[in-house]
């Protein structure tokens, strides 16, 4: 993981809990941006979301330089707080904005936007709710995705459904939205 200032580093530990040699440098990887969403794609490359990026490296720790489309920086340039591979092999790429605001982007396999996806490959729509953090992008079989936020000015969770092509699905919930109140107290709903 990342830590609290502009940069932050991963390391893969090895077999008996020490440093991997052989990933990154003597096992880390710098990053020069804090990272907000890392994970890996099934064929182990490692993606992370950093402030203003969405880069993809090698099981090697080296950057992927077949990704994104940004040839400088060997990412794609978006603001960025999760980055999640859908089975298509596309990459929903979720920024929760501000308090008014929130996008999705769609990325295709390479990184480079996906230009069928919203308008240029980007939907950003006006938050009915005051949204304040992204549980999870995730994808369905038929190209639609959910996120799920906390509701500021519950407390209450919602969950948005978008379309394939990133409209929001009205025929879900109440405009694409069902929120549900959520109990301060243990185990209550």
């Amino acid at each position: 993981g990342g830590s609290g200032g502009q940069s932050g580093s991963d390391s893969t530990p090895s077999e008996a809990g020490s440093l991997d040699g052989s990933f990154g440098t003597e096992g880390t990887v710098t990053l020069e941006r804090d990272p907000r969403d890392v994970d890996f794609d099934p064929d182990g490359k490692i993606r992370v979301c950093v402030q203003g990026l969405v880069r993809r490296y090698l099981p090697s720790g080296a950057v992927d330089t077949s990704f994104g489309s940004d040839a400088a920086t060997h990412g794609t340039p978006l603001a960025c707080d999760v980055v999640t591979r859908l089975s298509s092999g596309k990459y929903l790429v979720y920024d929760k904005g501000s308090l008014t605001t929130s996008s999705h982007f769609m990325l295709d396999a390479a990184g480079q936007p996906d230009l069928s996806f919203g308008t240029s490959g980007e939907m950003t729509y006006m938050n009915e709710e005051t949204f304040v953090s992204v549980v999870s992008p995730a994808g369905e079989s038929d190209g639609a995705t959910y996120v799920g936020n906390t509701i500021y000015n519950g407390p209450s969770f919602a969950a948005m459904r978008f379309t394939a092509d990133g409209a929001r699905d009205t025929s879900f919930g109440t405009n694409g939205i069902v929120s549900f109140p959520v109990s301060s107290g243990p185990d209550e709903f």
